[in-house]
């Protein structure tokens, strides 16, 4: 749904996010497996 939040485990996840809708959605990254934890950190690899 537009304006969501999706949150993330701390992994590395290969390949290419594909973003080809207009809509508003917020990226959370740095949880632990169960999402209990956050180290509050998100990084993304340089284009």
């Amino acid at each position: 749904m537009p304006g969501d939040v999706i949150e993330i485990q701390a992994l590395d996840f290969p390949g290419t996010l594909l973003f080809d809708e207009d809509k508003t959605v917020t990226l959370k990254g740095g949880f632990d497996c169960p999402f209990a934890t956050n180290a509050g950190q998100y990084t993304r690899p340089a284009r």
